[in-house]
């Protein structure tokens, strides 16, 4: 996933893996989320993977401001 935001003084991409996000959910306690339910998780997140492989390009977000400003995440 590509997030790019633009404005007047800053041009900004940054290259967000989508295994970020499972690594993430790995990192959460189990206090606040039993391996029951990452297990769970982490299933959904890789058939999203999965998913959005097939969509490369696709515009997620695509925010204009009236100064120029814009912000624009595709997969």
């Amino acid at each position: 996933m590509k997030v790019k935001i633009k404005s007047k003084d800053v041009k900004l991409l940054v290259p967000v893996p989508l295994s970020l996000v499972s690594i993430g959910v790995r990192l959460i306690p189990n206090k606040e989320i039993s391996n029951e339910d990452k297990k769970i998780i982490l299933a959904m997140i890789n058939s999203c993977k999965k998913e959005l492989k097939k969509y490369k390009g696709l515009e997620i977000v695509n925010i204009s401001s009236a100064n120029g400003d814009k912000i624009i995440i595709k997969v």
